[in-house]
């Protein structure tokens, strides 16, 4: 049993601990470990204890219920060792070994037993070992052992007693090898079952999203060429990503980087944003081999803070094939995403190049966290002109919002030649004449102000844009509202980087028409087509 050792595992829940097998790693020295959906199935932080010392934090890859099977993934290290699955089906009689975390103890023990019996359990579609060799509460998810080293089955379960009461001992229950083989795939691609999540607090009106973190933890350098990275476990398209990296020190000054990678769909098919010491950041993409990485964009960052022990907040929005990227607040740069991108993992990392690594350093992340734009609905309707001085709007199902993108297609009533018209959105909205607005006028111009208690404005800029002046003409505005920068479009053109730090924090986001005096013609109406609004918060 000495040569399996290494592959079992102590799984740690925020409810309790169980047991697992590392079945699998890989060239990159992350290893795949399985272990019962019941272990798991609280959601929340799962850690795995590997040789009763180091702790790794697991990412949930899938899970089957029905079979009580679970895959995670652990990384990464060259001391993992994986022990295999049994070729052939054990038969009664065979000797067979459970090893695992009875009762949570912190080191692992060994019983030995032999095979009851194996049948297939049909309420579950499985392949069941029943032993008698003793299987306690911890054991679960551990393996059942044959003499060749090779995994028999995952334990599962003991019957206690009776349906009468009465005490029985010696039937314990394992997943049989066959089973897990068949599992396998699903089990790591996640598609039976999406890792689990803690309820959280119902939001009126909202659908739930898919959110990981925060979470703080450390990348240590190892002098090994690989890139050193934490993942979040949450396979994304378009996503929301935002951790705080402390300056590492030891070795050069300057000589580090940081940030994320994303979109991960395989070790050769993934984005990186990284920021260096320098002050230098770059984004890349791999479609295949890693010595050819495609450079997308780059730049040089303003507001970096490059000494050793500072920290700089990185936050990166993803939706579709546009991308934002923001240093300590401030927005950096767009990113160009090409089309042909495919959801995948969201990772803090460093050292992605080389020769920044200095074995034993480590870079500390804080409040890594990372979440799926939240769809808040999508409306169409008209705004009838009245002459009273007031803005004519209509409310998203409640939003209450900071960061979100909004978009709205909006009609024209008439022509200039009849009349002045605006039309528009307004976010932020938090009481009367406290609010952000963003029109457009009949004259080809823009215009974004603030209000924060009175008629009276507390900002104010404007531009010129691409305007459709004409009666029915259609005029599409696209917002992005991140922190202090809004990021305005319209009609399919970037126009301008708007101040959007002062006023409310955050608030409703409404469609509006009439933002100026005499911009409206009693009786006629704007109309607003395809009014749709995501949270990024």
């Amino acid at each position: 049993m000495a040569r399996v050792r290494p592959s079992v595992v102590k799984v740690i829940t925020g409810s309790g601990s169980g047991s697992g097998v590392i079945l699998e790693v890989d060239n990159r020295g992350a290893a795949l470990v399985v272990t019962n959906y019941h272990v798991v199935d609280q959601g929340g932080a799962i850690s795995v204890s590997v040789n009763d010392s180091t702790s790794y934090r697991a990412v949930f890859l899938g899970y089957d219920a029905g079979k009580d099977l679970a895959a995670l993934e652990i990384c990464c290290s060259n001391q993992f060792r994986a022990t295999p699955l049994a070729r052939t089906p054990v038969t009664a009689g065979e000797s067979v070994f459970a090893m695992g975390y009875p009762l949570g103890i912190n080191q692992a023990s060994v019983t030995s037993g032999v095979v009851s019996r194996v049948q297939f359990d049909q309420a579950r579609q499985r392949w069941i070992v029943q032993t008698d060799a003793p299987i306690n509460p911890g054991n679960s998810g551990g393996p059942l052992l044959t003499l060749d080293a090779e995994v028999a089955g995952i334990n599962t379960s003991a019957l206690r007693h009776t349906p009468t009461g009465r005490t029985v001992e010696g039937f314990g229950f394992a997943v049989s090898a066959d089973t897990v083989v068949g599992a396998l795939p699903a089990l790591k691609s996640g598609s039976i079952g999406a890792p689990p999540t803690p309820t959280a607090t119902a939001v009126p009106r909202r659908a739930a999203r898919e959110r990981f973190g925060p979470v703080d933890g450390s990348l240590v350098d190892h002098d090994d060429g690989f890139i050193k990275e934490f993942r979040s476990g949450v396979s994304l398209h378009d996503f929301v990503a935002v951790a705080a990296f402390q300056n590492p020190s030891g070795g050069p000054r300057g000589q580090w980087d940081y940030g994320f990678l994303f979109r991960y769909s395989d070790q050769d098919r993934f984005h990186v944003l990284v920021v260096q010491g320098d002050g230098q950041w770059y984004h890349y993409l791999r479609m295949g081999d890693s010595d050819n990485d495609r450079l997308m964009d780059s730049g040089r960052v303003t507001g970096l803070k490059n000494k050793a022990g500072e920290s700089n907040e990185i936050r990166l929005v993803a939706i579709g094939q546009h991308g934002l990227f923001y240093l300590n607040g401030k927005f950096i740069s767009s990113l160009t995403l090409p089309v042909e991108s495919e959801p995948g993992d969201v990772s803090v990392i460093s050292g992605y190049y080389s020769d920044h690594l200095v074995a034993g350093r480590s870079t500390r992340f804080r409040g890594f966290r990372v979440s799926a734009p939240e769809f808040i609905g999508e409306e169409s309707g008209e705004l009838v002109h009245e002459d009273d001085g007031k803005i004519k709007s209509f409310r998203m199902l409640t939003t209450d919002v900071k960061d979100f993108i909004a978009e709205a297609t909006f009609v024209n009533p008439y022509t200039q030649s009849i009349g002045n018209w605006s039309h528009g959105l307004l976010f932020r909205g938090a009481g009367r004449n406290k609010f952000q607005a963003l029109a457009i006028k009949s004259d080809g111009t823009w215009r974004h102000f603030v209000r924060d208690g009175s008629t009276s404005l507390v900002h104010e800029e404007n531009g010129r844009a691409r305007v459709n002046p004409g009666s029915g003409g259609r005029n599409e505005i696209h917002l992005w509202a991140i922190g202090t920068t809004g990021l305005l479009y319209i009609n399919g053109e970037f126009v301008g980087e708007l101040n959007i730090g002062m006023g409310s924090a955050g608030g409703d986001v409404l469609v509006g028409a009439g933002f100026f005096k005499g911009d409206e013609i009693p009786g006629y109406i704007t109309r607003f087509e395809g009014f749709r609004v995501w949270s990024l918060d």
